[in-house]
């Protein structure tokens, strides 16, 4: 076998992604390393036609392993099983000693291919249980049942379980089986180039940036804002991202809807509100930091971490939605250009902290230990 961590990385790889996208554009992309490499760079490598034919051929002859990998029951889930196991086979993966899977879904599709002696690392970055999350999205039963079953067969065959940090503990406590996690923490790429887009200056700009769903209390921040603006009218809220069939309006609340410069709306603002129910550690956090944006969230789980450690991060206490509209109306709010002390604070966390060079020679530490 390759004596070399292989990073399953079947994704878009963007840094404007949270979740596994992100982490891996952010921490380990811009690193060239010895010790890793990337499933995607080797399928792109040999998807010559003969190749190709070749491979399909090869996991044609075992589709009898689509019943060990559970596709047959998958339902919306099959067409995800047979494109990680394609993408298993033709990245040559058993080859590689060391297998670093980056969600449960992928881990679970691929079982029946994995060599027993291959060492699987595993990350889920769900701020809940995978399958919790699928029920929130609606999802139907079969499949949020086919998810549960992932999520207990990924954890089982994981050798080595990735956390950012101890935090993060609580939320997959139950599948953990007796392991313990190897701690990775993960940061954010600093832009020079971030540049403030022309909101006005009058106000108190606010900004809530990720998916509108209950589990990032995207409610809690709505309705404390609109309690705050109804008592002051030098208030804003700068929402971004995909709109997800919930558009928001209302006085004082501007929807960008999805951008890929996200760090230039976090320059123009003056804080960034992040009011999670639960919480893994979300990359625009680290993104905020990185250009020294103040920052209000409420501080659980894997963003437990945070308590303390700079004076440019305010904590939302609980009861979220009444504290929060507490600090929408504190008479002592600052324009961004007013709270220099907040703004170098956090970004000195940033530099200190928060680095990818530093999750890079974590994970490259780790892999040395294995291997």
């Amino acid at each position: 076998m390759i004596d070399r961590l292989l990073h399953f990385s079947l994704y878009p790889l963007r840094t404007t992604d949270g979740g596994p996208s992100g982490n891996i554009a952010h921490n380990y992309l811009p690193f060239l390393s010895d010790k890793y490499c990337f499933s995607h760079n080797l399928v792109y490598q040999s998807l010559g036609s003969r190749v190709r034919r070749t491979t399909l051929q090869a996991m044609a002859r075992h589709r009898w392993l689509d019943r060990l990998a559970g596709a047959g029951k998958a339902g919306r889930w099959r067409q995800f099983v047979l494109e990680a196991r394609e993408h298993y086979v033709l990245s040559r993966a058993r080859n590689y000693r060391l297998v670093y899977f980056h969600d449960v879904w992928r881990l679970k599709a691929c079982l029946s291919l994995i060599p027993h002696a291959q060492v699987v690392l595993l990350q889920s970055y769900c701020p809940e249980l995978p399958s919790q999350e699928c029920a929130a999205q609606g999802m139907a039963e079969q499949d949020v049942q086919w998810s549960i079953a992932a999520e207990a067969e990924a954890f089982d065959r994981a050798n080595v379980v990735i956390q950012p940090n101890s935090g993060v503990g609580s939320i997959y406590s139950g599948l953990m089986g007796g392991k313990r996690a190897q701690y990775v923490p993960y940061g954010a790429l600093p832009v020079a180039d971030a540049c403030r887009y022309p909101l006005d200056r009058s106000t108190i700009n606010f900004m809530y940036v990720g998916r509108r769903c209950h589990i990032k209390g995207f409610d809690i921040v709505m309705e404390a804002f609109r309690e705050a603006r109804k008592r002051r009218d030098d208030i804003s809220l700068v929402v971004v991202g995909k709109p997800d069939g919930f558009p928001v309006t209302g006085e004082g609340v501007y929807d960008v809807g999805f951008s890929v410069r996200v760090h230039d709306w976090l320059a123009s603002c003056d804080y960034l509100v992040s009011a999670n129910r639960q919480s893994y550690v979300d990359m625009v956090i680290l993104e905020a930091l990185s250009v020294g944006t103040p920052i209000m969230m409420t501080m659980n789980a894997g963003h437990e971490i945070f308590r303390r450690q700079s004076s440019g991060i305010q904590e939302i206490l609980n009861p979220y939605g009444l504290e929060l509209q507490r600090l929408f109306l504190d008479p002592n709010l600052r324009k961004r250009e007013d709270n220099y002390d907040a703004v170098r604070a956090n970004k000195n966390l940033h530099v200190n902290s928060y680095t990818p060079a530093d999750c890079a020679r974590r994970l490259e530490d780790i892999a040395c230990s294995l291997l």
